[in-house]
């Protein structure tokens, strides 16, 4: 009997080891981030005609071509909050029309829309119906909190903040092309949810510890903007879009209120169109910590000085501060 047991205890530390092993085999490091090389472009339009104002948004910053190449995998990652897609807290499916018709325009030989939602499937039939997500055609739609361990890579982000690995699906990191679609609001725990803070939605929920979606990487890392920055540095977005047609303000995403700020923000440099985003709410962009810390990281510049702001032509700053709607914020904005 005694033989027994010590032979059950000698199997089960084993495999311990065993699946140990394949954790830390698995903690490949995260592609380092590629340097800036010229001033940050960050295009502005303005109006109410989602489709067009997305366009010129991103004619504004240069465009979609260079990036998107015949035959590219494009993932476009939209922010898609709440089962209900109440305009003023996920991204319209209007913007991702128009970015996924242009993606095709260029040649993308397969274009994934995916989103990981804090709440269920937002690709389910009846959330396309409600939502109109399923009037997007020629693109496969995909639950990320479907996707197993195995459906991931277990990344160690090069000069993370956090020191620890993170499961990231491959068909994100893989992706030739990846476009963070985020929403101009405010929110609750990180001050504002835009392109940097749309990375939220992509590690599969059911690989983190709390049952109710992704609550570890809220709480279990120091503080939620440390996991924000860590997963941008693992697989940045090559472009991001900031749905701003209808904004949200307040203590978002679940408690807000709508503004109608009539504006989308395009461009190749994530922190950069993240800063100008929330300087059009009229915070300091370095008062919010991820903002600040992608700059420290290396991630892109985030101050206005640094960024060039387009309408189709260069605005100056007394040009870029009439374009402000002061959101209502929980927070101090820290001017």
């Amino acid at each position: 009997m005694k033989d027994t047991k010590s032979i059950c205890v000698l199997f089960v530390a084993f495999i311990l080891r065993c699946f140990s092993c394949a954790e830390a085999e698995a903690q490949t490091p995260g592609k380092p981030i590629p340097p800036v090389t010229a001033t940050p472009l960050v295009g502005i339009a303005k109006g109410t005609n989602h489709a067009q104002v997305t366009a010129d948004a991103i004619a504004n910053a240069g465009g979609l071509e260079g990036i998107v190449k015949r035959g590219s995998t494009v993932l476009v990652k939209p922010n898609l909050c709440l089962p209900w897609f109440e305009t003023s807290l996920a991204v319209d499916y209007r913007v991702v029309a128009e970015v996924v018709r242009q993606v095709k325009t260029l040649g993308a030989g397969r274009v994934i829309v995916a989103e990981g939602a804090f709440d269920p499937d937002p690709f389910s039939a009846r959330n396309q119906q409600v939502s109109r997500y399923g009037t997007i055609t020629g693109v496969e739609f995909v639950d990320l909190n479907a996707l197993s361990k195995g459906d991931c890579y277990y990344i160690l982000p090069q000069n993370g903040v956090t020191g620890k690995p993170f499961y990231m699906p491959k068909m994100y990191v893989d992706a030739d092309v990846v476009i963070s679609i985020g929403k101009l609001k405010t929110h609750e725990d990180t001050m504002v949810a835009l392109g940097l803070k749309n990375v939220f939605g992509v590690p599969p929920k059911p690989l983190y510890s709390r049952p109710r979606a992704k609550l570890a990487l809220h709480y279990e890392y120091g503080s939620t903007h440390n996991p924000i920055v860590d997963l941008n540095l693992i697989r940045l977005p090559d472009f991001t879009v900031i749905d701003g047609v209808m904004g949200g303000e307040r203590s978002g995403p679940r408690v807000g209120k709508a503004v109608k700020s009539e504006i989308v923000l395009a461009g190749r440099n994530i922190a950069s169109v993240d800063a100008v985003s929330a300087y059009l709410m009229g915070f300091n962009p370095r008062s919010i910590p991820h903002i600040r810390m992608a700059q420290e990281v290396g991630i892109g510049p985030i101050d206005l000085t640094q960024i060039s702001v387009s309408n189709g032509r260069t605005l100056t700053k007394a040009e870029i501060d009439r374009m402000i709607v002061q959101f209502s914020s929980p927070y101090p904005k820290g001017w």
